[in-house]
């Protein structure tokens, strides 16, 4: 991994913000980009199955493009919970802060 990128996300994110959601996943589909992305979601109160697709969408666009890219998550308490019960904690390591995901990042890289 060459880079560490984060996006923050603020709010509550509903299938209504399917354009927003979009527009802040485009970046990270930057061609030539090798990177680990973390996405800060610790100022995020609500999130539904849209938010999630849009995730696991470019966590597939990584594989099929062969983009060295791995995606991480920081997420509260509440937040985290859905991605234990939706098992995406899975495929996506999921950190309770920031501090904790860039712990990480310095261990992976």
């Amino acid at each position: 991994m060459s880079a560490v990128r984060e996006f923050a996300f603020h709010g509550d994110f509903d299938i209504s913000q399917k354009a927003e959601i979009e527009r802040g996943f485009a970046p990270m589909r930057e061609k030539g980009s090798l990177a680990m992305t973390f996405l800060d979601l610790t100022d995020v109160s609500y999130l539904d199955t849209t938010f999630l697709n849009a995730m696991v969408a470019m966590q597939q666009w990584s594989v099929v493009n062969a983009a060295d890219s791995h995606l991480c998550v920081a997420a509260g308490r509440n937040l985290s919970r859905i991605f234990h019960i939706t098992a995406l904690d899975k495929l996506f390591p999921v950190f309770a802060t920031m501090a904790l995901a860039r712990e990480y990042a310095v261990l992976v890289r």
